[in-house]
């Protein structure tokens, strides 16, 4: 089989960049918004979790090129733009907290942290900053696919739904119970197997260039794709399995798929306006750092500020704006070198 090689480069439009802003922004109100008195609104933005999975779809949508053409240099900038804040931020938290934790008493993972917590937070992503597990499986999946492009060249699509298929059979099996029974259910292993497949999907509608292929019938797109994240959000279609977070694979991968399409075809691309242009790309730029920071962040901030560490919405906007904040300052610092990959 020979996959043709798509160019995404000109694809990635205001519509995809509007989006990954506002799945870095319900990331943060997952992490810090209780909605207090506001049961539905709690209820869809927690139970249809589809940020982290849409962000999956996204990443593997656009990553399809770089191992269908076997580009050396994008798939080596890839892996640096995932190492980099995968192994330098946690050291950095773990000296942040034992330096404050020493000097002021104020323990944000709640006591001193060893190297050895820290050989753990990066083997299992289990050990004090749970929220790496998503560069965990961002990366694991990366290298797997990768490394299968390289070996099976033109099968390499094909061997990857394979895949894709296996997870999605592998999660409505014995798994999970075996895996406690062993005492490894973890939660990095579990997770890769719910999130696999959404991740297959994008890079197979990456390697049809969807986006182009959307853009033919943007309207009705945005109709249908509407109507089904209306039904998405509202109805409990799909039963919950065993597992951990995304227990429903089903609806997360739907969920990510319709927000992928209503976004990439808002007819946005057109607008000549430059400061429009960019302030959208300003705040798109730091989505990666956003969510690398914004728990340790908020593990500091709501000792001083009262509607952060009440859950209020005006807290997740605070804490929001103060990590972009803290991202664009770093991306100064940085001076563009490898260390701007900590705060995009």
């Amino acid at each position: 089989m020979n996959y043709k090689k798509i160019n995404h480069e000109k694809q990635i439009n205001l519509g995809i960049q509007i989006l990954r802003i506002i799945l870095s922004f319900w990331v943060v109100v997952i992490h810090s918004y209780y909605f207090i008195g506001k049961k539905k609104i709690k209820k869809n933005l927690n139970e249809k979790m589809f940020h982290v999975p849409s962000f999956l779809f996204i990443s593997f949508y656009f990553f399809y090129n770089s191992i269908a053409k076997r580009d050396n240099n994008k798939i080596i900038q890839r892996f640096k733009r995932l190492c980099i804040p995968y192994f330098t931020w946690p050291f950095i938290f773990l000296v942040i907290n034992n330096i404050i934790n020493k000097i002021f008493g104020i323990k944000n993972f709640k006591r001193i942290l060893s190297l050895k917590d820290y050989f753990f937070q990066i083997l299992l992503c289990e050990s004090y900053y749970a929220s790496f597990w998503y560069l965990n499986v961002l990366l694991f999946l990366s290298i797997l696919f990768t490394i299968i492009a390289y070996i099976f060249k033109s099968d390499f699509l094909l061997i990857i739904k394979l895949i894709g298929f296996f997870t999605y059979i592998l999660h409505y099996s014995d798994i999970y119970n075996i895996l406690r029974k062993n005492h490894s259910f973890r939660l990095c292993i579990v997770l890769i197997i719910q999130i696999t497949p959404v991740s297959v999907i994008g890079l197979i509608a990456g390697s049809v260039n969807y986006i182009k292929i959307l853009e033919k019938n943007y309207f009705n797109v945005l109709i249908m794709s509407f109507l089904s994240l209306n039904c998405l959000f509202n109805f409990n279609i799909f039963q919950p399995h065993d597992g951990f977070l995304y227990q429903k694979v089903e609806l997360i991968t739907l969920g990510a798929i319709n927000l992928f399409k209503f976004f990439s075809v808002l007819p946005l691309n057109n607008n000549e306006n430059k400061n429009v242009k960019k302030f959208i790309n300003l705040l798109s730029h730091n989505t990666g750092g956003i969510y690398y920071l914004h728990n340790f962040i908020r593990g500091y901030l709501l000792r001083f500020i009262t509607i952060i560490r009440n859950g209020k919405f005006l807290g997740s906007i605070i804490l929001f704006i103060f990590t972009h904040f803290i991202c664009i300052l770093g991306n100064k610092i940085s001076m563009r070198n490898s260390l701007k990959y900590l705060f995009i």
